[in-house]
């Protein structure tokens, strides 16, 4: 299944997941003034979408709204519309991402921290109902980076990636605390990566991609 930005095309086949995925709240226009739309394809059909909003704020992307088709529902496609609307957002140079949860909407508030959203307080929605705000801070999309063999280290990744040209470039980026592993400040340069890894530093990110 693929996950990329809509088209024109794409918003009629996006609207009608939301209508019949059950959604609640007002129509969600994927066509409107900062509207981002990303959709879940299947082989050609679209079974999920995810709108965004950026602006006014040109820092910040709001999440609107995610639906899956119920029968595509349960393989992590809700979160992977999440995070690919989130790299887009971050190419467009946002970097925080902002979402809301109605009041009483335990779903909701459960999916919203399982993609990695964190509260942020409660807010007054223009109906003067209460919401919960919750948001998070963008990391750049990951590129793949393949790598020959099993037992990696993260010293030895950071001159791989081009990130440090000798050891000492290495362990000066560590000690600074300017590397993640998987969203975790990691000083260790003997790390051992794995398989899926994302590493972070230097406003980039790479995915390692071990041998199969």
């Amino acid at each position: 299944m693929q996950m990329r930005v809509g088209t024109g095309g794409d918003a009629e086949a996006a609207l009608a997941v939301w209508a019949g995925a059950g959604q609640v709240g007002d129509r969600p226009d994927p066509e409107a003034d900062g509207a981002l739309l990303v959709v879940a394809d299947d082989g050609g059909r679209v079974v999920g979408m995810a709108v965004g909003h950026l602006g006014p704020d040109p820092g910040v992307v709001h999440l609107v709204t995610v639906a899956v088709d119920p029968a595509a529902r349960r393989g992590g496609v809700g979160g992977g519309l999440v995070e690919a609307l989130a790299d887009q957002a971050y190419l467009r140079g946002a970097r925080r991402l902002t979402a809301l949860a109605g009041a009483g909407d335990d779903a909701c508030r459960a999916f919203l921290e399982a993609a990695g959203l964190r509260p942020a307080g409660e807010v007054e929605l223009p109906t003067g109902e209460p919401a919960a705000a919750y948001d998070a801070d963008l990391d750049p999309p990951a590129r793949d980076l393949p790598v020959r063999e099993a037992g990696l280290r993260l010293g030895q990744l950071l001159k791989l990636a081009g990130w440090a040209d000798t050891g000492t470039d290495a362990r000066e980026l560590l000690s600074a605390g300017a590397v993640a592993v998987n969203g975790e400040v990691e000083q260790r340069r003997g790390r051992q990566l794995a398989d899926g890894d994302v590493v972070v530093a230097r406003d980039q990110a790479v995915r390692i991609v071990m041998p199969g």
